[in-house]
């Protein structure tokens, strides 16, 4: 998982920041190391996750300590925080506000709600689980793929709580 660098450019960082938002754990602490205090603590991150692919920063308006930047991608997918990976399409743009903290540039807000995931990023830190539920008729048990983060030390925990959960 990507940290912040000394002397990132205000592109890289915001990539970085996207690639460190796959790390759910400690309420999306990786991540929150590329924000501002004050992001950080306004960051509604719980929701779902938008995947993008093909993802572009563009720099609009720049001061010396301040940058306006867009992030734009392809919409591939939503991850439900159940874990269950909708497939979508279609392009998504966002603009995030960067400053100089301390001579390094950090996120600022407005931060959309929930997460915004490098697909990539997802495809190697995700792995697919499989739960199984009684049909509705009892007769047979259905599949109910599951997406969980593959860095966790609380997967039993979590498969246990989807499964007493029940299917959605």
């Amino acid at each position: 998982v990507p940290t912040p660098r000394p002397d990132m450019d205000p592109e890289a960082l915001v990539r970085d920041f996207l690639k460190a938002s796959v790390q759910p754990g400690s309420g999306h602490l990786a991540a929150r190391q590329f924000l501002t205090q004050e992001a950080s603590n306004s960051w509604d991150d719980q929701g779902g996750a938008l995947l993008l692919d093909e993802i572009n920063v563009l720099s609009d308006n720049r001061t010396d300590d301040t940058i306006t930047v867009r992030v734009n991608g392809e919409n591939t997918g939503e991850l439900q925080p159940s874990g269950q990976l909708i497939p979508s399409s279609g392009r998504i743009e966002t603009r995030l506000s960067l400053r100089k903290v301390d001579g390094q540039w950090r996120i600022d807000g407005p931060l959309p709600v929930g997460v915004v995931m490098d697909r990539e990023q997802f495809e190697s830190s995700y792995r697919p689980h499989v739960l199984y539920y009684p049909s509705t008729d009892d007769q047979h048990l259905v599949a109910d793929p599951r997406w969980m983060y593959s860095g966790g030390d609380q997967l039993a925990d979590q498969l246990i709580g989807l499964l007493i959960a029940g299917p959605v």
